[in-house]
Formats: C-alpha cells, sequence, structure tokens
C-alpha cells in the first residue's frame, strides 16, 4: 500500500516511478491511497492505477520522476470514512 497525504488548499498529489515499478514487479494487488484528511481520500487498486497511468491521466514529471495527480478524481473511488475505506479495499480484493 502507499499513501499520500496531500496538505494544502488545492490538493494534489506525486507517487514516485520507482514504487509504482516496484509494486507492479510482484502479481499481487496493491493500492494508491490519497489522503486530503486523516479519514478522506481516494483508493485506487494496482488495475485502476496503471489504467489512469497508461490513458495518460497521471503524468510522469521527468525532473523528479514522479506521477502528478490532480483532482479532479472520479467518486467511485472516493470514501470518506474508515468504513467507506474498508468497504472499498475489500470489494477490489477479489
Amino acid at each position: 500500500m502507499i499513501v499520500k497525504i496531500s496538505r494544502t488548499d488545492k490538493p494534489f498529489w506525486g507517487v514516485g516511478k520507482k514504487f509504482i515499478d516496484f509494486f507492479n514487479k510482484g502479481k499481487e494487488n496493491y493500492y494508491l491511497v490519497l489522503l486530503v484528511s486523516g479519514r478522506e481520500g481516494w483508493v485506487f487498486d494496482k488495475h485502476d492505477i496503471n489504467y489512469h497511468i497508461e490513458m495518460g491521466y497521471w503524468k510522469l514529471n521527468p525532473k523528479d520522476d514522479n506521477y502528478k495527480i490532480n483532482p479532479p478524481l472520479k467518486d467511485k473511488y472516493s470514501f470518506s470514512t474508515h468504513k467507506q475505506f474498508l468497504v472499498k479495499i475489500d470489494s477490489r480484493s477479489g
């Protein structure tokens, strides 16, 4: 699981390519959690992460080798409580 927290008024995140590449080497599912507070944010599984990268929604910045993620992000990935987060993880764990 990769967890990133945005502490700015206009949220954004950077996720290192080296981490995505490392987790993609395995066959197991993994998750990217983007938080805007202690309990609200978005969660993406391996398939969702790679889809967003392949489609160019998350672009790689060659200067720092980070994928840049900016809202808007789809509601289907969002959660606003710990319970919603666990439900989303459970539904994707297969």
